[in-house]
């Protein structure tokens, strides 16, 4: 969540890298704490001074409209308007860059859907919706379950490129608190979700859900997420989406679970 009660994407890309990705924005204030664990590249086009001094700190290479300048790596966009038309060539700077190396894996994964462990103890879900104080975000279970599609502010969210609605196969859905305590001369209050701390989650794969926790210990750590005995789940391979939610009043989440089929009554035995 940023300000006033927006929210913004932090995109992230292990392989299959698009042509394009944007409009690439400004940096925030949390970007540190959820990048550090991935090592790699972050890209982004201006920010307040605190908040991309803070990013220059991180264990990651920062690629910006600036530093980028001339390099063919950034673009502006003629069909858009700024500052929403900042576009990226996410593989010639990654092609620029052989020196940096794959992160240590992130979360746990099953081997398989049947595995993962929303399937195995979760219950089903037809849809949800993660809500913010000015921007709400549902996702809908595929026909078959194996994909979430993702609706924003009431409209289907569709790839600019191929035109296709956004989907994942995993959704983490994480009660985040928020630190107030920056005052920008722009946008006075400048929230930030505080990463390196515990709280409640909900893990969403399979067209089901299970209630967990997550926890990360520090900057460069990466977010573990645990069931109700202390296990670690284990998400369903594939692409995840992670929501950061406000505790409540700002935030919350609407889960509407799939009905529960009656078991057939058992035959009477005739004498």
């Amino acid at each position: 969540m940023v300000e006033g009660g927006l929210t913004r994407f932090v995109a992230i890309w292990h392989t299959n890298q698009p042509d394009g990705v944007g409009p690439v924005r400004s940096i925030r204030p949390m970007d540190p704490d959820i990048l550090s664990p991935f090592g790699g590249i972050v890209c982004y086009s201006g920010g307040q001074l605190v908040f991309v001094e803070a990013m220059r700190q991180a264990p990651v290479f920062n690629a910006s409209e600036t530093t980028e300048m001339d390099k063919g790596t950034f673009s502006r966009a003629s069909d858009r308007e700024a500052p929403h038309n900042v576009i990226v060539n996410v593989q010639k700077l990654a092609n620029d860059h052989p020196e940096l190396t794959p992160p240590p894996a992130q979360f746990s994964f099953a081997k398989d859907n049947a595995n993962s462990s929303a399937v195995l103890s979760g219950i089903g879900v037809l849809d949800f919706t993660v809500k913010f104080p000015m921007a709400s975000a549902k996702w809908t279970a595929s026909q078959d379950g194996s994909r979430w599609l993702r609706t924003q502010d009431g409209k289907p969210l569709k790839d600019a490129l191929d035109g296709e609605q956004v989907s994942a196969t995993n959704i983490v859905v994480m009660q985040v608190r928020i630190d107030r305590s920056y005052l920008g001369k722009k946008y006075a209050n400048v929230p930030k979700s505080i990463m390196v701390d515990s709280g409640q989650a909900w893990v969403f794969s399979g067209g089901k859900y299970l209630e967990a926790s997550w926890s990360k210990a520090s900057a460069t750590a990466p977010i573990v997420l645990t069931d109700a005995s202390g296990q670690n789940v284990q998400l369903n391979p594939g692409n995840t989406w992670v929501e950061l939610m406000p505790m409540a009043p700002e935030g919350s989440i609407v889960i509407n679970k799939a009905p529960v089929a009656s078991p057939s009554p058992s035959p009477t035995a005739k004498n």
